[in-house]
């Protein structure tokens, strides 16, 4: 699950979200590394691209503090797993991006107080992820059926300084703020209840409550939360001095990663002190700070990093690994707190047939897979609008699920349209769209080295009349 921080469409945000990601599909391996191996950050040599360039390294940090108060004051949930439990539907109101295969929690992570402990039941052969994004929105930790298997586990995640007692998984924070994602997929839907009734079992609870035999299990999100600006309004209208202060505390309270010392440190030439936690807007000198903020703001609304395309499919692989990149991750935030790596799942969009034709529900499609995707777990394609929402339709079906369809030998076709097909096999593997256009999201769930390198292509969706 991913929270929109501001105010976008579905439809501009996935555009934009595939344009910032997709470059980074070799580099995203595993949690922990740090992206793209460049021998360290580029340091400025002016004192206003320097200023602009802070503003824009701080920005993910400044958005997610600004998202973890609204979300936690609104739900009443510091240090709280917030869960949804059903599967997405045309009816479902979350932030999050519409997902029909799995049941998904969220936790914003305060870890000045002490260790967290994070319990989680055997999921069986279920796909089951949970990450762990620091302040700055990099993944540090990726556990579930990837790294750690399937069985019940029980971490302690520990802030800067902090240690976990024996018996215990140590999961260490680089900072003292930090995001909890998980995720359970049902095995279709019978099985939802099911993966609902664990993820319900999942608890996060401090240690000291942990050791007197309590635990705090997940809660549902409520409805009807209460209306307020968007975290990035929040963020980008604060005055520029008001701006660096806020982000020199964070940066005191959530210490940089070491390999960004060289800039981090040179930041104290334009007043900001990371490690006294102070702003001396007399050390930006010559009407620097004004310019330099309005040069980082619009660095940030202007990056649009390579997209990578193949065969009419846009693909969005991951987020959470940026290593320098610091202009990609501010830009990434700015639509979306949150992270997957690749190797946890990747995804791909399709809005056009093979001729390059808009997709539109009044013809009739086909996407024919000689072979599965190559995946660990299972793969699924889901059906969303123009504007990246589930369509309602008669079978109440809103994505397909790769071992859960009709197949002929290794083959399986995928037939979408708005009309039912008149074929029982092709209505059996029948995927409802909308009579106008429409987008189709191919996801892979433990993808293997070949989807990993590109080597695997996804089949063209071609038109079939």
């Amino acid at each position: 699950m991913r929270i929109r921080a501001g105010a976008r469409s579905r439809r501009r945000a996935r555009v934009a979200r595939a344009a910032v990601a997709a470059a980074l599909v070799a580099a995203l391996g595993c949690a922990g590394e740090r992206g793209p191996r460049e021998a360290g950050p580029v340091v400025p040599s002016t004192a206003r691209e320097l200023a602009a360039l802070a503003y824009v390294y701080a920005y993910p940090l400044v958005l997610f503090d600004a998202l973890r108060k609204q979300q936690a004051d609104a739900l009443g949930a510091h240090n709280r797993l917030v869960a949804r439990t059903t599967t997405f539907t045309p009816f479902t109101h979350d932030p999050g991006e519409p997902d029909a295969d799995s049941v998904s929690s969220i936790a914003f992570l305060d870890l000045r107080s002490g260790p967290l402990v994070l319990s989680v039941p055997d999921s069986g052969k279920r796909f089951t992820r949970i990450e762990l994004l620091d302040a700055y929105t990099n993944v540090f930790a990726s556990l579930g059926q990837r790294t750690r298997g399937n069985g019940a586990a029980q971490y302690a995640i520990v802030g800067p300084g902090g240690s976990a007692p024996a018996g215990l998984t140590e999961v260490r924070s680089p900072t003292a703020f930090a995001l909890l994602q998980g995720q359970i997929a049902a095995q279709g839907e019978r099985d939802v209840p099911a993966a609902s009734g664990l993820m319900q079992q999942w608890s996060l609870t401090p240690l000291a409550a942990y050791a007197q035999g309590q635990r705090q299990t997940a809660v549902e999100r409520p409805r009807g939360l209460p209306a307020t600006d968007p975290p990035v309004t929040l963020v980008e209208s604060m005055p520029p001095e008001k701006y660096f202060e806020q982000a020199a505390k964070l940066m005191q309270l959530n210490p940089p990663a070491p390999g960004d010392a060289p800039l981090t440190k040179k930041f104290a030439t334009i007043g900001l002190d990371a490690s006294r936690g102070r702003f001396d807007p007399k050390k930006a000198k010559g009407g620097i700070l004004a310019a330099a903020w309005n040069d980082g703001r619009a660095k940030i609304r202007a990056a649009q990093p390579t997209q990578k395309s193949d065969g009419g499919w846009t693909f969005s692989p991951a987020t959470g690994s940026w290593g320098y990149d610091y202009l990609s991750r501010a830009a990434a935030a700015r639509l979306a707190i949150g992270g997957k790596l690749a190797a946890d799942a990747i995804e791909a969009v399709a809005r056009a047939d093979s001729e390059g034709r808009r997709l539109e529900g009044a013809h009739r499609y086909v996407v024919e897979f000689a072979k599965a995707p190559p995946v660990h777990a299972f793969w699924s394609l889901t059906l969303l609008d123009e504007q990246g929402r589930m369509v309602d339709n008669v079978l109440n079906r809103y994505a397909v699920r790769g071992d859960r369809l009709r197949k002929q030998g290794d083959r399986t076709v995928v037939h979408v349209s708005f009309a039912p097909p008149e074929d029982d096999d092709a209505r059996a593997n029948w995927l409802p769209a909308p009579r106008g256009p429409f987008q189709l999201v191919l996801r892979l769930y433990g993808p293997r080295e070949a989807a990993l390198t590109g080597d695997w292509k996804p089949p063209a969706v071609e038109r079939a009349d």
